[in-house]
């Protein structure tokens, strides 16, 4: 290479990078600046001085300025001139670490974003069909705080609209719209949420399934079954706790017969869908699985036998006390106190319980009958 070839490049370099680090420089730029527009925020003629100065906070560059002025508009009886404001907000996922006062559950974690869709759906009707048009537009970053709102207004005109939202390209608008339509429990969802209990995406997997659990309806029995064998263990457990908590004709017995699958964490997670089930042939089926030759499966059934609180299991208990699993034998003891209502104070010892037993058994049998 000749001298000047490298003073050439040389020079190129240090006109290059430079240019790069200034494009660098100016993408974190409106980055950090894409909230504020429109720089000067449109207030409809005749709103209220509290509601326009709330609403000029929305456009604050301080992240948590916006969000406090989103919250603060749901103490506004007249925020609907602040809708337009708030559907623009809905795309700022900028997380803050503390919003004053915090929020009842300690694991939301507070975005403008988060705060202008609860307004929005606390404002109710005159924000219905601007979320659903948001919902609507393929380009609109707001879409998964759209479907949100709408869920938690429980509002049945946005249905349509959130069974296509369920097929969307972003995971979180799928996962806000399978939990929205859950909310609704309209009946129209079951087979859209079916499948995306099948998505790729474990989050989306999870909604559907809880979704899935809040609609009343047979069809829901098929789709939840099946997520018990999720991959996802989170998603198997939420399938097994919607299950537990689910009254449809049907399940009781189909959970009686996925009892004896032959995968041990399958049969697990069956044992905890059938807590607080009461009937002979569930309590059977949980005594049956308090003697399972794996521990999980044990412990399970022990914990759910506690919630049943059924004298049928009192035999099985007992014997379960003497489980090599230390756990296994706390639940058991568990399950016999609350049983005895809190009154025998026999500890883990079997004798003890025995004699209680023979005492008891006739009465609390002839109760339970």
């Amino acid at each position: 290479m000749r001298f000047g070839d490298r003073r050439r490049d040389r020079s190129l370099a240090q006109t290059v990078i430079p240019a790069m680090i200034l494009a660098l420089l100016l993408v974190g730029a409106i980055t950090y600046l894409r909230w504020r527009s429109p720089a000067r925020p449109t207030i409809p003629p005749g709103t209220p001085p509290e509601v326009a100065s709330r609403i000029r906070g929305l456009y604050s560059q301080d992240p948590v300025q916006r969000a406090v002025a989103a919250r603060n508009l749901r103490l506004e009886p007249s925020s609907s001139a602040a809708i337009p404001a708030l559907i623009g907000l809905l795309s700022d996922d900028t997380e803050i670490r503390r919003l004053d006062p915090p929020d009842v559950d300690p694991g939301y974690t507070p975005t403008p974003g988060k705060e202008a869709a609860r307004t929005l759906a606390s404002i109710g009707k005159h924000a219905v069909e601007p979320l659903i048009s948001e919902l609507t537009k393929e380009d609109s970053a707001g879409r998964a705080m759209a479907a949100c709102a709408l869920g938690e207004m429980r509002e049945h005109s946005a249905v349509e609209a959130l069974i296509a939202a369920v097929r969307d390209r972003r995971l979180s608008v799928r996962a806000e719209a399978s939990r929205a339509l859950g909310l609704i429990g309209d009946r129209r969802a079951v087979g859209p949420l079916a499948r995306a209990a099948r998505d790729r995406d474990p989050g989306v997997r999870m909604n559907a399934v809880m979704a899935l659990g809040w609609i009343k309806d047979e069809r829901v029995i098929r789709p939840l079954m099946g997520a018990l064998g999720d991959e996802d263990e989170t998603v198997a457990a939420t399938a097994s706790s919607q299950l537990a908590d689910l009254r449809v004709p049907g399940l009781e017995e189909s959970l009686i017969v996925a009892a004896r699958d032959g995968v041990p964490a399958l049969r697990a997670r069956v044992a905890g869908a059938l807590r607080g089930r009461t009937s002979r042939p569930a309590v059977e089926a949980l005594i049956a699985l308090l003697q399972d030759e794996n521990r999980e499966v044990r412990r399970t059934a022990a914990w759910s036998l506690f919630s049943s609180e059924s004298p049928l299991a009192v035999e099985a208990l007992i014997r379960a006390l003497r489980d090599p699993d230390s756990e296994v034998a706390s639940w058991s003891e568990n399950a016999l106190l609350a049983i005895s209502g809190y009154g025998a104070a026999a500890g883990r010892d079997p004798a003890a319980w025995e004699a209680w037993w023979r005492k008891n058994k006739s009465r609390l049998l002839r109760a339970d009958s």
